[in-house]
């Protein structure tokens, strides 16, 4: 069974995208901030995450990513969300003060990301050569 993403892993992959490393000290803040940020932007992504999991058989458009009380919980959210959509949410809302412009680039992402989830479909191979 594949491991469930939890808000550390987001908050981790969101760093990277800044370019920083948790093991910095000078960003408790963003850790402190990040629990509360990624419970937002999962009630952002809710109706989205219902609507995916109900093309798949995997519950109703009622059924939520939950909330976070700790990074270490688990983001209750499709996988093609809490890793490609959630950590550019994120990033955003977590540079939003200090770097206004790349917040707002990695908003824009977060709202691509967010609006092609779910597009890929998966065909069938057929033939196209008569053999």
């Amino acid at each position: 069974m594949e491991k469930m993403t939890t808000g550390r892993d987001v908050y981790e992959t969101a760093l990277h995208l800044l370019g920083e490393d948790s093991e910095n000290p000078e960003l408790a803040d963003y850790e402190r901030r990040a629990a509360p940020l990624i419970n937002l932007l999962i009630l952002d992504l809710t109706p989205l995450d219902g609507r995916l999991k109900a093309q798949r058989g995997l519950g109703g458009p009622e059924d939520g990513g939950g909330t976070l009380n700790h990074l270490d919980d688990a983001v209750y959210l499709e996988e093609e969300l809490a890793k490609g959509v959630l950590p550019f949410g994120l990033a955003a809302r977590l540079l939003q003060e200090g770097d206004p412009d790349q917040a707002a680039k990695l908003l824009e992402q977060y709202e691509k990301s967010r609006q092609t989830a779910g597009r890929g479909r998966i065909l069938p191979i057929r033939k196209v050569w008569p053999l």
